[in-house]
């Protein structure tokens, strides 16, 4: 017993010694006989040595794997354990260099073939055992980028459980672990953006990332392979479920406005058929991102702007569905939300269609630019847009208020847009043809010019444009008084434009009971009868140079009324001038001969059958002048040679007149006893200027024929025999006198001041048949209060009798 004992014991002790060896061996053998192994005709391994690294621990340096005979991965050392082998247990540590994607992207493709290849089922054929895998960090390059990779995997034939943490210099970390097969990969996924300061491109700013965290949690099960389809399977379906969270800070280039982006969203992917191509996302209501501007200076950006997501998303054959998205904003100059509905997107075609609507209002603050000012409005919209492969329609429905809309000195209180009719659009795409169409009601209220009330302005629009031509109309009415319609056509393509309005024939005593509640209407102006009828025609071409032409006509019959204390009637004009403008010059064309003639016209004296021609002077600036103008007065005839209006400039002209009635002038005076009889003419120079009218050295003289003067019986003049007895004999020279020369000198003032020097010669038969009687006085008067004292009384002579 004790020698069979024996025997065993150095049986089992050379068998140790063998193994010893061999295993001492092992590293050696390997490195001299095979030192590297033929995975197939394109991959290929090799290593520089192997040695053992304590008990079971295989370690291999400066390993390289060639595909195609090209260096594509090296690895720093590989270390194999085998001391748990027994119980079916091997573990990797792997130690990489520094990969690079494009090398690896080669490999990977080659594996890949390989195992399309070959008849075996597991994933893994060259690791029978149950495997331990870690690779120790490295960098794995891509495009340009470093990017740092921990790796820890259990490696079965048909299963690799895995964990693996990915992070970027950028400062985003991914973490995901899970299990991986033929048919399937499935696990965790999350996502971390750190608290690191750098530098990253976004789709519209350079933006850089402060202090904040975003993060993004996943489960996810995606399908690698498809079922045969011969086979009848039954399939089922996976899902991701995710939670993204964000608190980051942005600060746009030059450090303009600091960002923050805060959000959370969750909810569930799920992939019908296990596909990517058929899928469902499901959100939780309050998933949202809110983006912030907290720079007090900067509204180039808005303050905030939340976006909520819908509650729905379907992906389904690169068709997108998705029910309502809402995206709420504050600019501080306005603030609100736009709900887009129902929208659908087909990504093969870029077709889809969407419902949508949009408020909007002011903000905190009131919007000014230069002249224009806005303290409020609102904007409420609500349409359809349809795309499809050939062209996209849109239909919108909208409603504009404006509040307290000023330019210079024009305020609008309220100011209102909205469609009558929706419009329609329809575009072609790929081609600069569209069909656009809808009506629009306007209504301005609470008008105003420098704090002048203004009646309200109500219109009505008609847009149609189609292609490169716009056709436009519209109707308007200014009170029930004004009204209008306009018509417009604009041709993009050549660059014209025309407008022709045509106005409704206007009251004169219906306009002037509509304004004349209103401050913009002269309380001084009264209208009793008359039509007035205005039209407008406008064409423009900027083709080569801005030029524009419009022509304007202005009729008017049987005008009667008064303004201040002046009366006309039978007030009729024809005017019409062509204006165009080529660069900076313009110039005024008549249309018509430009006739006036007014029946009546009282200034204190009576101006009857008043007729002229009305001229627009164009250098250096225009304004409106009054040409040859003949008119009745007190049975004569007057003309002048030209009255300028709104001139800024001071003008001289004249005015001559014949056959006025002597005794009709002296008859305005009203002076009891006191007639005339003669003819007076005569020649005065006029000088016009914003101050007013002056006249030097006018003349004015009595006929050839003579005349003679009378007075009789009146208390004046007899009260002024009685305290001046000086006067006497040369006042009763004149109570009887026959002259055959009276003639007088002028001279007037801007402010009406009027002196006049007047010479009589002649003989009084009363006193003597033969005694000349010689007289010379000078006179001084206010012309215009003389006038108005005659309208006055005129005025109220007429009121007496009536």
């Amino acid at each position: 017993m004790l020698a069979a004992i024996k025997k065993v014991t150095v049986w089992l002790g050379v068998c140790l010694a063998f193994t010893v060896v061999l295993l001492i061996s092992i590293p050696w053998i390997i490195s001299v006989a095979v030192n590297h192994i033929d995975l197939d005709e394109n991959i290929t391994l090799s290593f520089d040595q192997a040695a053992w690294h304590g008990f079971g621990k295989l370690k291999f340096e400066k390993v390289i794997v060639y595909f195609k005979q090209e260096p594509t991965i090296e690895i720093n050392y590989l270390q194999l354990d085998v001391a748990d082998v027994f119980s079916g247990t091997v573990s990797l540590k792997v130690s990489p260099n520094q990969v690079d994607y494009d090398r690896f992207t080669l490999l990977v493709n080659g594996l890949k073939k390989r195992q399309a290849s070959g008849a075996e089922k597991s994933l893994f054929p060259l690791l029978p055992l149950k495997s331990n895998i870690t690779i120790e960090p490295f960098f794995f390059l891509y495009s340009g980028k470093k990017l740092e990779v921990v790796l820890n995997a259990e490696v079965q034939p048909d299963q690799v459980n895995y964990n693996a943490r990915i992070t970027s210099t950028l400062g985003a970390q991914l973490y995901t672990q899970g299990y991986l097969t033929e048919q399937e990969v499935s696990g965790n996924l999350g996502f971390w953006m750190l608290p690191f300061n750098t530098i990253l491109p976004s789709l519209i700013h350079r933006v850089r990332f402060q202090p904040g965290l975003t993060h993004f949690l996943a489960h996810y099960k995606l399908p690698l392979a498809e079922s045969d389809k011969s086979t009848p399977t039954t399939t089922h379906d996976s899902f991701l479920g995710f939670n993204l969270s964000s608190n980051n800070s942005f600060a746009l280039t030059g450090g303009i406005s600091d960002t923050p982006v805060k959000g959370h969203i969750w909810g569930i992917v799920k992939l019908k058929n296990q596909s990517l191509k058929n899928m469902e996302v499901y959100l939780w209501p309050a998933s949202a991102l809110s983006l912030f501007n907290l720079s007090s200076h900067d509204d180039s950006f808005v303050h905030k702007m939340t976006v909520q997501l819908p509650n729905k998303i379907i992906y389904q054959n690169n068709n997108l569905q998705s029910s309502q998205w809402q995206v709420d904003v504050n600019h501080g100059y306005y603030q609100g939300h736009v709900n887009v509905d129902s929208a659908q997107f087909n990504l093969n075609d870029m077709s889809g269609n969407a419902a949508f609507n949009v408020n909007l209002q002011q903000g905190d603050k009131s919007y000014k630019y230069k002249s224009f000012s806005l303290e409020g409005f609102q904007l409420k919209a609500e349409g359809w847009l349809d795309i499809s492969d050939v062209d996209a329609e849109l239909k919108l429905k909208s409603l504009v208020t404006l509040h307290n809309a000023a330019y210079n000195t024009f305020v609008a209180h309220r100011i209102e847009l909205a469609t009558e009719q929706p419009i329609q659009a329809k575009f072609q795409r790929n081609r600069l043809l569209w069909d656009i169409q809808g009506s629009l009601v306007n209504e301005l209220t609470g008008l105003k010019i420098k704090k002048t009330k203004l009646p309200n302005l109500k219109a009505t629009h008609d847009v149609q444009l189609k292609n490169h031509l716009l056709d436009y109309q519209m109707q308007g009415n200014w009170t029930s008084a004004l009204r209008w319609e306009a018509q417009a056509n604009l041709n993009l393509l050549d660059k014209q434009l025309s407008v022709v309005t045509d106005w409704e024939t206007i009251n004169a005593k219906k306009l002037q009971r509509s304004f004349a509640r209103y401050p913009i209407w002269p309380k001084e102006l009264t209208l009793t009868s008359g039509i007035v009828k205005p039209s407008l025609k406008l064409k423009a071409d900027w083709r080569s140079e801005t030029q524009w032409q419009m022509n304007a006509q202005l009729i008017a019959k049987q005008l009667a009324g008064q303004y201040q204390d002046y009366q006309w009637q039978g007030a009729a004009m024809d005017l019409g001038w062509q204006v165009q403008e080529r660069g900076n010059q313009m110039s005024f064309l008549p249309l018509t001969q430009n006739k006036f003639k007014v029946d009546l016209l009282n200034v204190g004296i009576p101006l009857q059958t008043l007729r002229g021609r009305v001229a627009v002077k164009n250098t250096p600036s225009p304004w409106l002048s009054l040409e040859r103008v003949n008119v009745k007065v007190l049975q004569g005839n007057a003309f002048v040679q030209q009255i300028p209006i709104f001139s800024p400039y001071a003008i001289d002209s004249y005015a001559t007149f014949e056959g006025v009635s002597l005794s009709e002038l002296v008859a305005l005076q009203e002076q009891p006893g006191l007639s005339a009889q003669g003819q007076l003419q005569g020649r005065l120079p006029l000088r016009f200027s914003p101050q007013g009218i002056t006249i030097h050295a006018g003349q004015i003289q009595a006929s050839k024929a003579g005349g003679f003067i009378k007075i009789e019986e009146n208390p004046t003049v007899d009260a002024l025999k009685q305290s001046r007895p000086e006067f006497s004999s040369a006042i009763n020279a004149l109570e009887n006198l026959h002259f055959s020369l009276l003639e007088s000198s002028l001279d007037l003032k801007e402010n009406g001041d009027a002196k006049f020097k007047v010479t009589i010669k002649g003989k009084n038969p009363t006193l003597s048949q033969t005694r000349q009687v010689n007289f010379n006085y000078q006179h001084e008067e206010n012309m215009l209060m003389l006038l108005r004292s005659l309208r006055f009384s005129q005025r109220l002579t007429d009121k007496l009798k009536h």
